[in-house]
């Protein structure tokens, strides 16, 4: 009894001690796994060592990431709806314009119509003028006439 005693109090004294070894060679396992991850593992992205959680670094980039694409959605937004506005007033413009050009046509085509009226009123008066010139030769004429034909009288 007093062996199964010592082999029962040695057992577990073994089994404790295989079960220290055990959890000090996994710790000592994963501290080296982590020490050998930090030495080799680097981001590609920002190109340092990795230190601690892989998976909570590319978290970081990522949420970086996020955040900017959100950032970069918003400008994209914003720079869309300028350029609606701006192809508003584009258009807006451009009826505007042709209201203009349309009311230019028609000032120009009431204008050749009073240079060509202007045109022919000047060449009537001209000749209403000369009309008016012959008129007048044509009562000196006349007077002359009369005062010779008074005068033979």
């Amino acid at each position: 009894m007093l062996t199964d005693v010592c082999f029962t109090s040695i057992g577990w004294f073994i089994a404790r001690v295989i079960c220290y070894l055990s959890n000090f060679a996994m710790e000592l396992e994963a501290s080296a796994s982590s020490v050998q991850r930090d030495q080799r593992e680097k981001c590609n992205h920002c190109k340092n060592k990795i230190k601690g959680d892989i998976l909570a670094h590319y978290r970081g980039h990522l949420s970086n990431v996020l955040t900017k694409t959100k950032n970069l959605d918003k400008e994209f937004l914003e720079t869309d709806n300028n350029l609606q506005q701006y192809k508003a007033d584009v258009k807006q413009k451009e009826k505007q314009l042709k209201r203009k050009r349309k009311e230019l046509e028609d000032q120009e085509q009431i204008l050749d119509i009073d240079k060509t009226t202007l045109a022919e009123f000047e060449a009537d008066n001209l000749q209403d003028h000369q009309d008016y010139n012959k008129c007048q030769e044509n009562v000196v004429l006349l007077r002359d006439a009369i005062t010779k034909y008074r005068e033979i009288d």
